[in-house]
């Protein structure tokens, strides 16, 4: 992105981090937690950001035996 920036192709990016944090980070709000990871981007990246943060629940790392009917299946063969 920063290079899309700099050749003046984009005019800004998007800065996506989660809300959830642990209960030992040293971050006290989301606002504390954005604040540092722009400063930890700078100077690699220096162009404009907006910030989102999102609360998308715990991480859930699937063993693949769930049934999920959240959507519909979709098979790979043409039968």
């Amino acid at each position: 992105m920063q290079v899309g920036f700099d050749q003046g192709k984009i005019e800004t990016g998007i800065l996506m981090l989660t809300a959830l944090r642990s209960e030992k980070s040293s971050y006290g709000t989301s606002r504390d937690l954005a604040e540092a990871e722009v400063q930890m981007l700078y100077p690699t990246i220096s162009m404009p950001v907006s910030i989102a943060l999102f609360d998308l629940g715990p991480p859930i790392i699937s063993n693949g035996t769930e049934e999920n009917n959240d959507g519909i299946s979709i098979y790979t063969d043409d039968k």
